[in-house]
C-alpha cells in the first residue's frame, strides 16, 4: 500500500463522540474527517513500525479499535493479537441476548475474567437481562428489596467468604429494620459490606428520623470501600425541631459520589412536601469535603440550613427540580429560598452545575446562586428558563461575568429565549451551546408541546454574533416510536453548515 492510499484510509470521524450531556461526557464534537499526516509519506516503513504499537495502546474503546482494524491491512495486522479482546465487548451483548441462549452460565462467568471492561459488561447484562439473571445466579445480589429476597440472599451466601455482589453494587431497602429484619440486614453489611463500592439505600424516615440516622451510622461503618452512595427517602413527614448536627458518622474515605433523592414512584414529589434539610445536613457535613460529584434534589434545601455547606473538592453539582403529583413546581418564594441556600455553598473547584427538571424556574435569586460558582464553572445546564422573572426585572448589579464557562446547555424549547441577551454578557468566552430534547429526560417531558425546528442559518448567525468565541451549536433530538429510540445530533457551524448524525436503539424487552 502506498502512502497516498494509506492516507485516504486514515480518517478520524469524531462524530461518534457527539452525544448529549450526561451520556459520555466531553469528547470531541466535530463531525468532520480529519486527514492525518503528509500525503507523500509511507507510515509503515521498518524505521517507524516500532512506533505504531505505542500509538495503538491509546486506542482502548472497542468500536474505535475495530475502526482502526478496518482502516488498512497494516493496521489490522498490528492489532491481530488484540482481535479477540477487541471484538468481545461488541459480540458478548449479542450472544448473551440470543434465544435460545448461545452461552452457558459457565461461559458467561468465564468472560468476566478477561478484563475489567468485559466484567463490567457481563455484570450489567446478568443483572438486567431476565433470562440470564435466572440462569446465572441463584439469588438476586443487586436488589435486596424485601424479606423474601433477603432470605434468598442469605440462603445463597451461606458459607461464602468472597464477594457476592455483581459489580460490587447493591440496592437495599432499609425499611426492613422496622419489620423485624434488623439482624438479617445488619448481618449482610457486617459480612459483605466491605466488598461494596456502590450502594443504593432506601430508608423510611417517617417513623423516627433520629433512629433512621442512627441506622445509617451503623450501616456506613460497614462500608469502608464505598465510592458511590445513593440515599432514597420515599416517605417524608414534617420533622420536628431536633439537633442532629453533632452526630458522628464513621469515615468512608473512598466516597466520591453522593445522590440524595426524595422522589416517589414515577419521579414525582408528594403533594405536600415538608423541608427535610435537617435530616440530610449531618450527612453532607460529614462527607461533603471529600465529594467530587453531588446530586441533591432541590427539596433538601427548603429546610433550615444554618451557615454554609463546604464542598472543597466538588467538581460537579446537580440539583433536580422535580414536579409534584399535580404537575406543578414549587412557587417563586420557595424557589428563591432554595437559590439563597445554594448561594451559601462553598465549592471553590466546581466545574459543572446542572439545574435539571421541569420544576426549575428563573427567579432573582437564581443569579445569586450562579454567581457563587462563577470563578471556576466550565459547564452550566439549565433545563427550564420559564418563571415569573422577566428580563427587565433583573438587577444589573447581579449580572457577573463567568470567565471560565465554555459550555451552556439548554432545552430545545428555549431556543428563542430572551435570556440569551443576559447570557451574552455573563458568558463572554462561551464556546458551545447545546440544546437537548425534553423527550430525552423523563423529568422534562411535561415541557413537550411541539418540537422546535433545528436552528436555521438566521438563528445560528444571531447566536454566533452574540458569543464571539462560539464554535458550535449542538442540537439533540430524541424520540421513541414503536419500541425504537431515535437519537439525532445536529451541529450548526459558524459557516452555516449543518452536520447531522443519527442512531437508533431497540427498546423492546426480550
Amino acid at each position: 500500500m502506498d502512502g497516498q492510499s494509506t492516507r485516504k484510509k486514515l480518517k478520524v470521524d469524531v462524530s461518534t463522540s457527539v452525544e448529549p450531556e450526561g451520556v459520555t461526557g466531553d469528547k470531541g464534537r466535530r463531525n468532520e474527517d480529519v486527514l492525518l499526516g503528509d500525503p507523500n509519506k509511507d507510515y509503515f516503513t521498518p524505521e517507524i513500525m516500532d512506533v505504531w504499537p505505542k500509538i495503538l495502546d491509546y486506542v482502548t474503546d472497542a468500536k474505535d479499535a475495530l475502526s482502526v482494524m478496518n482502516a488498512s491491512p497494516e493496521l489490522r495486522e498490528l492489532l491481530k493479537k488484540r482481535t479477540a479482546s477487541t471484538l468481545l465487548p461488541l459480540v458478548l451483548p449479542i450472544l448473551i441476548k440470543q434465544k435460545p441462549l448461545a452461552l452457558a452460565p459457565r461461559d458467561v462467568f468465564n468472560c468476566r475474567l478477561v478484563s475489567k471492561q468485559i466484567k463490567a459488561i457481563a455484570d450489567d447484562l446478568i443483572a438486567n437481562v431476565g433470562d440470564i439473571r435466572s440462569r446465572c445466579i441463584r439469588y438476586d445480589s443487586n436488589s435486596l428489596m424485601n424479606a423474601e429476597v433477603i432470605q434468598e440472599f442469605l440462603d445463597g451466601t451461606r458459607g461464602l467468604t468472597g464477594n457476592p455482589f455483581l459489580g460490587r453494587c447493591c440496592s437495599i431497602n432499609l425499611d426492613g429494620v422496622w419489620e423485624g429484619q434488623f439482624h438479617d440486614i445488619m448481618g449482610i453489611f457486617r459480612r459483605f459490606g466491605h466488598e461494596l463500592v456502590s450502594a443504593n439505600l432506601i430508608i423510611d424516615i417517617s417513623i423516627s428520623p433520629r433512629q433512621a440516622l442512627q441506622t445509617l451510622k451503623l450501616v456506613f461503618g460497614y462500608l469502608p470501600k464505598l465510592e458511590r452512595l445513593e440515599l432514597w427517602f420515599p416517605h417524608v413527614i414534617e420533622l420536628q425541631n431536633y439537633k442532629m448536627e453533632l452526630l458522628y458518622f464513621p469515615p468512608m474515605e473512598e466516597l466520591r459520589t453522593l445522590t440524595i433523592s426524595y422522589r416517589k414512584q414515577y419521579g414525582y414529589y408528594p403533594y405536600r412536601v415538608p423541608p427535610p434539610g435537617n435530616f440530610v445536613v449531618p450527612i453532607l457535613k460529614a462527607y461533603g469535603n471529600q465529594l467530587t460529584l453531588l446530586e441533591c434534589e432541590s427539596l433538601v434545601f427548603r429546610g433550615e440550613l444554618r451557615g454554609p455547606l463546604h464542598f472543597y473538592n466538588l467538581l460537579e453539582l446537580e440539583v433536580p427540580f422535580i414536579l409534584n403529583e399535580a404537575g406543578t413546581s414549587l412557587d417563586g418564594d420557595e424557589l428563591s429560598q432554595i437559590f439563597r441556600k445554594m448561594a451559601k455553598f462553598s465549592c471553590p473547584k466546581l466545574e459543572k452545575l446542572l439545574l435539571t427538571g421541569a420544576g426549575m424556574r428563573m427567579t432573582v435569586e437564581t443569579f445569586l446562586a450562579l454567581n457563587q460558582f462563577r470563578r471556576s464553572l466550565k459547564v452550566l445546564r439549565i433545563d427550564n428558563l420559564d418563571g415569573d422573572l422577566q428580563i427587565f426585572q433583573v438587577d444589573p448589579s447581579t449580572i457577573r461575568k463567568f470567565p471560565t464557562l465554555r459550555r451552556l446547555t439548554l432545552c430545545t424549547v428555549d431556543v428563542g429565549t430572551e435570556w440569551i441577551h443576559v447570557f451574552r454578557v455573563m458568558f463572554p468566552n462561551l464556546e458551545e451551546i447545546w440544546f437537548l430534547s425534553p423527550e430525552a429526560n423523563p423529568d422534562l417531558r411535561s415541557r413537550i408541546a411541539v418540537q422546535p425546528p433545528i436552528p436555521d442559518e438566521t438563528l445560528g448567525r444571531s447566536y454566533y454574533s452574540s458569543f464571539p468565541k462560539l464554535n458550535a451549536i449542538v442540537w439533540y433530538q430524541h424520540s421513541v416510536s414503536g419500541g425504537t429510540e431515535i437519537s439525532s445530533w445536529y451541529i450548526v457551524r459558524k459557516s452555516g453548515v449543518i452536520l447531522h448524525k443519527s442512531s437508533t436503539t431497540t427498546t423492546s424487552t426480550m
